[in-house]
Formats: C-alpha cells, sequence, structure tokens
C-alpha cells in the first residue's frame, strides 16, 4: 500500500444480527453523488540505505520526506457504494525532504487551491485533469483518494475477532507488480460505545515481497487501523505503520537498507449548511 492502503470517504452501514455475543456486522460503502467529505491526510517516510560498489567506498543515504493535504471531496458518481468520480478542492498542503547534512527544504503541494476532477475507469486506472506539474509521489497520494474503500470490507457479516483475506480485491487498485508476493488479512477488533458513540475498529495487515527489475528486493510489513463512527457511517480516523528492508544479492552493485512510512488520516461528512457550496 505506498499506500496501497488509501480508505478516506468511505461509509459504511453496519446492521445487527443478534444480540448474542456471536453478533455480526455487515459492512458497506454506501457513497452517492453529491456527498461532500472534509479529508486531512498526511504521510512521513524516512528510508535509510547503503550502496556498495566494487573498489568504492560505501555510499550512505538518510532521507525524509513528508507531505500533507487537506481537501474537500465532492461526490460526482458512484458505482456500488463507491466513488467512480469526484471533485478534489484542496484548501492546503505540503512537501518537504530532509537528508542526514542538509537542512529541510518545505514547498506548498502543486494542488493548493486547485478543483481537480478525478475519475476511475472501467480497467481502474485512475486519472485527473489537472495541468500543471506534480511529481509522481503527489499525484499518487491524490489520486488513492478514490482507492474503493469496499475493498478491505468482508464479503459476508463477521463476528468481533473475525478475519478476512482482502488480497485479490486490494491488489486491483494498487501498484503491485505480477510476480509480487503479497498477503491482506483484516480483522474487526470491536464494536462498542467511545463517548457516546457507537464506533468500530477494523485493523488491516499487509506483508508483500518485490523484486524490481535491478534485482533490489523489497520486503514489507504494514498495519492500518481504522476508525469507525457507526451512526455518522464514517471511517473518522486512519493509522498506518509500515516497515521495509532492501536488499540487492543478486545485483553489480551491492544495497541494503530500511525504512518506515507512517500515514494519518481523518475524515468528516459534511452536513447541513456545512455542505453547501
Amino acid at each position: 500500500m505506498p499506500m496501497r492502503l488509501s480508505l478516506l470517504g468511505i461509509v459504511l452501514t453496519v446492521t445487527c444480527a443478534s444480540a448474542l455475543a456471536d453478533e455480526t456486522y455487515t459492512f458497506h460503502e454506501s457513497l452517492k453523488p453529491g456527498d461532500k467529505i472534509a479529508c486531512e491526510v498526511s504521510s512521513d517516510d524516512h528510508e535509510k540505505t547503503t550502496t556498495t560498489t566494487k573498489d568504492q567506498p560505501p555510499d550512505k543515504q538518510d532521507l525524509v520526506t513528508r507531505q500533507s493535504l487537506k481537501y474537500e471531496e465532492t461526490i460526482i458518481a458512484a458505482k456500488d457504494g463507491s466513488a467512480t468520480r469526484l471533485n478534489c478542492k484542496v484548501s492546503a498542503g505540503s512537501d518537504s525532504t530532509k537528508t542526514a547534512d542538509m537542512p529541510e527544504t518545505v514547498t506548498p503541494s502543486p494542488y493548493v487551491g486547485q478543483d481537480v476532477i478525478l475519475q476511475r475507469h472501467p480497467d481502474e486506472a485512475v486519472t485527473d485533469d489537472f495541468n500543471g506539474k506534480a511529481d509522481p509521489m503527489d499525484s499518487d497520494l491524490l489520486r488513492s483518494v478514490l482507492n474503493p474503500d469496499q475493498d478491505f470490507f468482508p464479503d459476508k457479516p463477521v463476528a468481533v475477532g473475525d478475519t478476512w483475506d482482502v488480497t485479490d480485491k486490494v491488489k486491483k487498485h494498487s501498484d503491485f507488480e505480477k510476480g509480487d508476493k503479497v498477503k491482506i488479512i483484516c480483522r474487526l477488533d470491536w464494536v462498542k460505545s467511545v463517548e457516546g458513540k457507537r464506533m468500530a475498529q477494523i485493523v488491516a495487515t499487509q506483508d508483500s515481497e518485490s523484486r524490481s527489475a535491478d534485482q533490489q528486493v523489497t520486503k514489507s510489513h504494514m498495519e492500518s487501523i481504522l476508525l469507525v463512527d457507526v451512526a455518522a457511517g464514517m471511517i473518522v480516523k486512519i493509522d498506518m505503520t509500515q516497515q521495509s528492508t532492501y536488499s540487492a544479492p543478486d545485483a553489480p552493485v551491492q544495497m541494503t537498507g530500511s525504512g518506515e512510512v507512517t500515514f494519518h488520516g481523518t475524515a468528516v461528512k459534511l452536513e447541513g449548511d456545512a455542505a453547501k457550496p
């Protein structure tokens, strides 16, 4: 999931099957045209690598990159409860980079002040109508808004403690390559009252291994915690942590390293006057 796991703008319906200990719940995304959602997301990526070339001293790199966006979504079209086209109005955001021996550089996100239309096509590709210049990290973050959060929900009712495999569904909307090894399992942790509101928590765990064209092997473990406000029908908070290791045992240039990515997001469905243009 380099964010393979973007879960903003979701609506859930949780129904009770019984009042017994084995009470089950059904989760289903149900966005519709006209819905407005206020979102804030931020990510922090810290990578440390050492590259060794024959007869050359090791090249060590320590890089931290950060991104943030604050925006409002307006759903234009939806299919089976998941948005397929929306307007994303970005009000704030920034990108920053820092290396071990250099001061941090901070620049505004290229999307600040823009209204960008995002479209998911029948082949699952996502495009946007932004006419400016954006680097791949910015583009990936923005386009991940359209990832169907329904991918992470079970296809049948589940009880607290139940787990379900969402690998095939998530891979359709991620940048995994053919041959990558990946497994994504979700678990319903609890459904309870928190500060007077009925909340649910789902945890998604992902383990993956990939090999690039230059023979770099990346192994990652990621855990995402989704907090759901049942009455509001929204995921109101997302916290994700991913640890990765890198190596190139079969490459002419030897490289080893590690990285950690954290991602945080909030989403609030706008109602009444707050939802007016």
